[in-house]
């Protein structure tokens, strides 16, 4: 067995794309210099690598901070039965 990654890969679809936004100038260069060995690598056994964007990529954490605390809170509410606002049968002013 090979130690190297792509010797006997075959991408099952040729098509590969690479978003832009993922590629800011502040990525260190060894990183980038080992991504982009990897693009080549793929384009070498045939895969077809495609230049995308994504601009809204710059929102993602923001949303996933939302949805993760209301996905939390919707967790939470099955296990102690809370709902929205306060319920007690035996409530009195």
């Amino acid at each position: 067995m090979s130690c190297d990654p792509f010797h006997s890969y075959n991408p099952r679809v040729p098509n590969k794309s690479t978003s832009q936004e993922y590629f800011p100038s502040e990525l260190p260069p060894d990183i980038l210099s080992l991504v982009r060995h990897t693009i080549s690598a793929l384009q070498f056994l045939g895969a077809t690598i495609i230049p995308i964007s994504l601009p809204s990529t710059s929102y993602a954490l923001s949303a996933y901070y939302v949805i993760a605390s209301a996905e939390a809170s919707s967790n939470m509410a099955r296990y102690d039965g809370v709902q929205y606002g306060m319920f007690d049968l035996n409530f009195s002013q």
